[in-house]
């Protein structure tokens, strides 16, 4: 399947009006969203940038170069965004976990840098 891409542009039907539309021909599906008022062109804009996954408010899907499986063991771990931004980190540097909405995923967390530890009653 093909990447949608969604398009904003000026409205041709209603003056001042912007739209934001996208085809997916592989679903045979057409995605439109019309805004209108004195931010509708900031709005388009804005919008189309969120469905394309560019807009500063939407965490990259990232795509995995090595087996998620063989992901914890390895030193490094390069990933590649959507965005197409490359990033390297160290699984062992993270807590990993079950992702409980995904059969296959996995979640994971910064280990923190300090850690307390309680003692008993002396």
């Amino acid at each position: 399947m093909s990447k949608i891409e969604f398009i904003p542009f000026a409205d041709k039907m209603v003056d001042g009006d912007w739209r934001v539309e996208a085809v997916n021909s592989d679903a045979k599906e057409v995605y439109i969203a019309i805004f209108s008022g004195p931010e509708c062109e900031r709005l388009a804009n804005e919008y189309a940038a969120f469905k394309n996954g560019k807009h500063p408010a939407v965490k990259p899907e990232a795509i995995l170069r090595n087996e998620l499986h063989d992901a914890v063991a390895k030193d490094t771990l390069q990933v590649t965004l959507k965005t197409g931004e490359d990033i390297s980190f160290r699984p062992k540097d993270w807590l990993w976990a079950r992702n409980p909405r995904s059969k296959s995923g996995l979640i994971a967390e910064p280990k923190p840098a300090i850690e307390f530890i309680k003692k008993g009653k002396s």
